[in-house]
């Protein structure tokens, strides 16, 4: 237990200062009326950083738009947004439909997505699905159906947006300098030995590392069990 809370209260800061750091951003984003008149779409936007970000986006002068699973939500989220705001510097959001996961329609809704302004400005994607769970207890369904969320989704819009993106950075620098930080630490990842659960989240946002990352973890869990 020692061990687990060793490695896990670094991860829960770094965790903690990244969400700091991006709505710091966001903040200083708005503060400078850079997304002002902006077409801005968000994923998942009715919970977590995402619904944040609405709030953040859509008082700076941004021209939303909502994308979530439930209509419901939406809907809430949508009134929550208009009762604080001033009608005369803010644009009404748009709502619209979306399962990341649905790879199979997701064309669809990218167009409709694009019919609500012509263009895109900024992308976030938000959505994403989560499992607990050891590995070895996830069923191939299951592992397909987090992949479409937390991968193939994602990376299904940015690709049909490609043409319709106006502002921002060149989603080509981020994919370097992911992989540039993911080859210099090689073998820094297998400090996920103590959390192989978070692992089945995890490696869907770098695949190719999958088994480096949850290859000691699951080791020691099958030594725990055989030995007890």
């Amino acid at each position: 237990m020692g061990i687990l809370a060793v490695f896990a209260l670094p991860l829960l800061l770094i965790a903690i200062s990244g969400i700091i750091y991006i709505y710091q951003t966001v903040t200083w984003l708005v503060s400078k009326s850079a997304v002002q008149n902006k077409v801005v779409v968000i994923t998942d936007a009715i919970s977590g950083l995402g619904k944040e970000c609405s709030r953040v986006f859509h008082s700076g002068g941004a021209r939303l738009v909502l994308c979530g699973r439930t209509w419901e939500k939406l809907e809430t989220l949508y009134d929550a947004l208009i009762s604080v705001a001033d009608p005369s510097t803010t644009y009404t959001p748009k709502l619209v439909l979306l399962d990341i996961s649905d790879t199979d329609y997701i064309q669809d809704v990218a167009k409709e997505i694009l019919n609500c302004y012509g263009s895109v400005d900024i992308l976030i994607n938000n959505a994403s699905m989560k499992v607990k769970g050891a590995v070895q207890s996830i069923s191939l369904e299951l592992d397909k159906k987090i992949m479409d969320a937390n991968y193939f989704g994602p990376i299904t819009l940015t690709k049909v947006f490609f043409r319709k993106v106006t502002y921002g950075v060149h989603p080509a620098e981020v994919a370097e300098e992911v992989l540039r930080t993911v080859s210099s630490k090689k073998q820094e990842v297998l400090m996920a030995n103590p959390i192989p659960r978070a692992a089945v989240y995890i490696r869907t946002f770098f695949p190719e590392i999958f088994f480096a990352i949850v290859a000691s973890g699951i080791r020691e869990k099958l030594k725990t069990e055989q030995e007890n």
